[in-house]
């Protein structure tokens, strides 16, 4: 079976297509893959770690010329798709996914979504119209789709497999005090990031912290007790075993993986982009009592005392962990595999396979 994997523009995107390709060749060791990705080198960067072959297309945004770049990268997907013939296109959605999906839908190749995010962006809703299966990450409905499935969100297998010893040695922390990091998603939070550099001295006064600034947005700090790095990839596991506590952006893909380590956390969603998902995610998971939710434009005045009473509550840690994990669907990557085998051999899965 040849199984095109298309998404990308950050690690939302990315990592669920890694992750679903390791359940893939599990399922199918015969199976090729090519994944396609926007033409961000952080995008190559992930694919190349990951061992997938890959191809890049520009990413279609909103604009007056969007009719003529739209054709533009759909003609390029075109040229992709005729070159790997793939059985099946398993889309994870985002700009990049729209004109290959459109392309695979003239061509009548079959289309398994999936939609990671409690609310879904203009593309998946429009892919979701050519899909023949929508499957969705949050169990409420997200896009409209005559077959819609809850899988859960899929994450790379190895991400629970961490070890403490390991991020201990990598950072270089004593593991005597507690650990905090700070995580703004694959491509960084700008904002969290500065609000760390403004409150860093009280911070370090509670514990250690482990941060993860996002390329190109790096503090330029250096003190005892602080490590900071623009990102870490096959290294995440081992920084997520030795972690008290997280604050975190609301993206889908972190979230889960915060859930599948049950990583107590604060969740600092950026507004005003892609529908807003990022806030739809995190107030999801508040109204289940799993995080506890900040506001970024009142970051600078809440983040300290927040950090301070939730590292002095063990009990309340605790109580965040248990409801985290309850976001985790061990098989959420094996769901989808499922289906996008069936699907591609044109089979029709039913809603209770998962």
């Amino acid at each position: 079976m040849r199984i095109l994997l298309v998404g990308g523009s950050s690690g939302g995107h990315i990592y669920p297509l890694v992750a679903v390709w390791e359940a893939l060749r599990r399922m199918e060791p015969q199976a090729q893959a090519l994944a396609v990705c926007s033409q961000k080198e952080s995008d190559a960067d992930m694919l190349r770690a990951a061992g997938l072959p890959y191809a890049q297309i520009p990413v279609v945004h909103l604009s007056l010329s969007l009719p003529v770049t739209f054709l533009r990268a759909m003609k390029k997907a075109q040229d992709i798709l005729s070159g790997f013939q793939p059985d099946v296109i398993f889309s994870k959605g985002g700009a990049v996914s729209a004109p290959v999906c459109y392309a695979a839908h003239r061509m009548h190749i079959p289309i398994v979504l999936h939609e990671s995010d409690a609310v879904s962006g203009r593309a998946n809703r429009l892919v979701a119209r050519w899909a023949d299966v929508v499957c969705r990450g949050f169990p409420i409905p997200s896009v409209r789709s005559p077959l819609s499935v809850f899988t859960g969100n899929p994450i790379r297998r190895h991400i629970t497999e961490g070890s403490r010893e390991k991020g201990l040695r990598l950072t270089g922390l004593t593991g005597d005090r507690p650990i905090l990091l700070v995580l703004g998603g694959s491509q960084g939070a700008r904002a969290i990031n500065e609000v760390i550099a403004r409150r860093l001295d009280e911070l370090l006064a509670i514990g250690d912290i482990v941060h993860l600034t996002g390329p190109g947005k790096e503090t330029g700090v250096e003190r005892k007790g602080y490590w900071a790095r623009p990102f870490v990839h096959n290294e995440l596991p081992d920084v997520y075993a030795l972690v008290t506590l997280a604050v975190s952006r609301a993206g889908a893909g972190f979230i889960s993986e915060l859930a599948a380590n049950g990583i107590p956390n604060v969740l600092v969603p950026i507004r005003g982009v892609a529908h807003d998902h990022q806030q739809w995610n995190a107030e999801a998971v508040a109204r289940k009592n799993a995080c506890v939710l900040l506001a970024e434009e009142s970051l600078d005045t809440t983040l300290v005392p927040t950090i301070n009473a939730l590292i002095a509550d063990e009990t309340k840690r605790a109580d965040l962990s248990k409801h985290i994990g309850e976001f985790f669907q061990p098989d959420a990557a094996k769901n989808i595999a499922t289906i996008v085998v069936a699907v591609g051999n044109g089979q029709t899965p039913q809603p209770g396979v998962t």
